[in-house]
């Protein structure tokens, strides 16, 4: 487990691979910052976007999408060039953008989240170039990972409360969600399930909130089939990258540390590399 970016992010998120660049892309949230890694050489690039940007997705070599609180904004990484794309319907002031990717065919998928945790009040949308944002799935709470099978014909998802992980039928040339097929619990004791990813034989990496740790499970069965231990409590997302795809990038956390725990976590808020034997899958371009 490697320290690649000492940024000390108060809540890191959202890494995503830039394949074609080989760069590596994250936000902190209340830091109201998106971060970029050069996977050759290692320096950082940063951006203050002045809110609270909680999810990125690719689009050229020089824009990306950017979730910021209700909004999303094409954000020119050159410049710092903001152009609003589209915003949330609602008046419920408790609600911003969460978690978001894009699937094979370059539809963001983004969802959103009630800030005080409690009510299911949130959701997950769709984003394509044919249309506004496209309701997809309703009655969440905190909605986080996502993931797709290899052959795209499942969608891996987490809303945190529920502490468990939600498999559903995908029909990707139509862009949506068929039926809920099987779901399964993560243990107390790993703490509370964030971010997550595929590899390419299918199965699906973990990051837990209060748990210390990226977990890789079987997402049929539920079984457990590696951990790897972070040096930081509130791990939040991970997402695949490197040479062959075969570096974990895990974001990490720093608010709700206190003082002593941060003096115990030097490298917490960082990014870390974790080196994988089974490839991940690449990052999708949103095409719009």
């Amino acid at each position: 487990m490697e320290l690649v970016a000492d940024v000390r992010a108060e809540l890191g998120e959202g890494p995503v691979w830039d394949e074609r660049l080989s760069r590596l892309y994250f936000v902190d949230i209340l830091g109201h910052t998106v971060h970029w890694i050069d996977g050759r050489d290692g320096r950082l690039s940063s951006l203050d976007v002045g809110g609270m940007v909680s999810a990125l997705a690719l689009k050229d070599d020089q824009h990306i999408l950017i979730a910021l609180g209700k909004e999303i904004q094409q954000l020119n990484v050159e410049t710092g060039e903001r152009t609003p794309v589209t915003s949330l319907k609602t008046d419920l002031e408790q609600i911003r953008f969460n978690d978001g990717k894009c699937d094979a065919r370059g539809r963001w998928w983004i969802g959103t989240m009630d800030m005080t945790e409690s009510q299911p009040i949130a959701s997950l949308y769709m984003l394509s170039n044919s249309g506004p944002l496209r309701l997809s799935l309703g009655d969440v709470t905190i909605s986080n990972g996502l993931a797709w099978s290899p052959d795209h014909q499942e969608m891996y998802y987490i809303d945190t409360p529920r502490r468990c992980v939600q498999t559903f039928e995908f029909y990707l040339e139509e862009g949506r969600l068929g039926p809920l097929k099987s779901s399964f619990e993560i243990p107390p004791a790993f703490g509370i399930p964030d971010g997550m990813t595929a590899d390419s034989e299918g199965n699906i990496w973990i990051a837990h909130w209060d748990g210390g740790r990226v977990s890789k499970w079987h997402p049929g069965s539920g079984a457990l089939l590696d951990v790897a231990t972070v040096p930081a409590t509130h791990v939040t997302s991970c997402t695949f990258g490197g040479p062959g795809h075969r570096d974990l990038y895990i974001t990490t956390a720093r608010v709700g540390l206190t003082d002593a725990e941060r003096a115990d976590q030097p490298g917490a808020g960082g990014v870390f590399r974790h080196r994988t034997d089974v490839p991940g899958l690449p990052s999708h371009r949103f095409l719009g």
